[in-house]
């Protein structure tokens, strides 16, 4: 048995060849994790060690040690105590070699001082290869890096591994060649992926895995730290992608820029219902819409669903889903925990996109019967994304739903979404969060930036006139401008006088992200007043 434990990890290039690399850190190990490991706590429990980063010469390395018994190391027998992470410079040339050493191991039975005899690792030789994958292969998984992943053919166990982790359940490490295999869209020669793994990857990944789309990739990394690809063909039920010893690299192409008034835009969003006066061992049934901008479609989507009890509520027991009259029933998958179920609809699934506001179903569960009055649970969507087409990928957002125990809403629903909550604060519970809180200080509290499409972080950020001006070259006329943020309708309205008649509209546009600028002719150098009007 270990409850203590120090050592550190040394990583150096081997003369005369490779660069040093920059430094070295650690990976938390959880139950979440895409590689299953056994950790040095039961049920992979939240650890914390602490670590010395250090140099010598050429050497770069990571002293790694736990504080007495009580972070809740329990060794028993085996265990995989750290997960150590580092970036082969991209200067790198194939065959170049390091050394990995473990050095100094020392351990407590007791976590005080009653010393536990522990065997040190041989030094290990890692040699930089050139080892393309296949795009969308994930399974089986042994590591992280090209060459312990995948088999050369894609098949449901892919599919699954994608689905899941576009949950966020089961994510390799951001920028692993795993993470990267499972994220294949965009798919060209010049740009492999966008860097995150969502619905419309994984319905590219079980289109080829069933032979319908037979545009498969290999990804390699070139000169430079370059991530490419190139197309090769391979069908299901054929033998396994013959995976060459190297790639010849291409250029890679840079992306255009954002319009300044794009702050935050979403195509659809998921959101439930609050329900109210519930009862100890009552059902809730809590319903479930999706509502999608005009002129957008959703031919499939997904979310997971989690229920969580607010304060000192007891927690739920399995969570359902039910599909609404007419709507199609989504794949069953099951989430890490009782209170967790994850909902996708495979592209296509509704063969008439959904527009507009829709009613998709219910998700219920019991309240247990310890409830008590004034109690409330919590369903947070997360993973929520969905597509029209195999070419045009949706922004997705969610509005959280609640139950309430024997009383009223004690507090009203939030009209900012958690994505755009967690986009701009980094957490649902930041204090600046709030629907209320004026978090930059513009005198704008965050919903109405919510509304308007503006930056809660930003005080230049807000919704109002640019610019206005009068000519006089030719034709009386005065002209206004104001940055637009796309999806919005913007009304511009006039009066001669304030304070009596009726403000008149004189013109509607909607915006794209872009400054719109208004002209109005045969200007009578008369005083007249102007004001916006956004429709959300």
């Amino acid at each position: 048995m270990v409850k203590s434990l120090e050592f550190r990890v040394e990583v150096a290039p081997i003369p005369p060849n490779a660069n040093m690399i920059a430094s070295l850190s650690l990976l938390p190990i959880t139950s979440n994790d895409f590689v299953q490991f056994t950790g040095p706590v039961p049920g992979n429990a939240a650890i914390t060690f602490n670590t010395v980063p250090y140099t010598n010469a050429t050497t770069n390395g990571l002293g790694i040690f736990t504080e007495g018994g009580g972070t809740g190391m329990d060794i028993q027998n085996y265990a995989v105590v750290v997960v150590v992470q580092f970036q082969i410079p991209d200067s790198a040339q194939t065959n170049q070699t390091y050394s990995l050493n473990v050095l100094n191991v020392s351990g407590t039975s007791d976590g005080i001082n009653v010393p536990v005899p522990i065997g040190t690792m041989p030094a290990q030789t890692l040699t930089v290869a050139d080892l393309p994958y296949l795009a969308g292969g994930s399974s089986p998984a042994n590591g992280y890096d090209a060459g312990e992943f995948g088999n050369g053919v894609l098949n449901d166990a892919d599919v699954n591994n994608a689905i899941y982790a576009s949950m966020n359940i089961r994510v390799p490490p951001v920028n692993s060649d795993v993470y990267n295999a499972m994220c294949v869209l965009p798919q060209t020669t010049t740009h492999s992926g966008n860097g995150v793994i969502n619905y419309a990857d994984w319905n590219d990944i079980l289109l080829r895995s069933l032979g319908l789309d037979t545009n498969n990739w290999l990804r390699y990394w070139s000169a430079g730290g370059l991530l490419l690809a190139s197309n090769v063909s391979w069908n299901p039920g054929g033998p396994p992608v013959s995976i060459p010893t190297s790639e010849a690299a291409v250029a890679q192409v840079s992306g255009n820029g954002s319009p300044p008034g794009l702050v935050w835009f979403c195509q659809a969003s998921i959101g439930a219902d609050t329900v109210t006066n519930l009862s100890p061992g009552d059902t809730c049934s809590l319903p479930v819409h999706a509502s999608v901008l005009a002129g957008c479609g959703l031919a499939g989507f997904q979310f997971r669903a989690i229920v969580s009890p607010n304060g000192n509520a007891p927690p739920v027991g399995r969570v359902l889903f039910k599909p609404a009259a007419g709507i199609p029933s989504p794949l069953s998958l099951p989430g890490p925990s009782s209170n967790d179920i994850v909902t996708p609809w495979v592209l296509g699934d509704f063969t008439t996109p959904l527009q507009n506001s829709n009613y998709i179903g219910t998700i219920s569960f019991q309240i247990p019967p310890t409830a008590q009055a004034g109690q409330s649970y919590a369903v947070h969507f997360t993973g929520v994304d969905g597509a029209l087409d195999d070419t045009t990928d949706y922004a997705m957002e969610s509005f959280p739903g609640y139950a309430w125990v024997g009383s009223a809403a004690l507090q009203p629903a939030s009209i900012t979404s958690d994505e755009w909550k967690l986009h701009f604060f980094g957490s649902l519970t930041n204090s600046l969060a709030g629907d209320d809180v004026d978090a930059d200080g513009d005198g704008v509290p965050n919903w109405q930036e919510y509304l308007a499409g503006t930056d809660p972080t930003n005080p230049l950020s807000v919704f109002q006139f640019g610019g206005a001006g009068l000519s006089t070259n030719g034709v009386n006329s005065v002209a206004l401008s104001w940055l637009t943020a796309p999806g919005k309708t913007y009304i511009l309205e006039t009066i001669p006088a304030l304070g009596g008649g009726s403000w008149a509209a004189i013109n509607t546009n909607t915006g794209d992200g872009y400054t719109y600028q208004f002209i109005q002719t045969k200007y009578n150098d008369n005083a007249r007043f102007y004001r916006i009007l956004l429709q959300p």
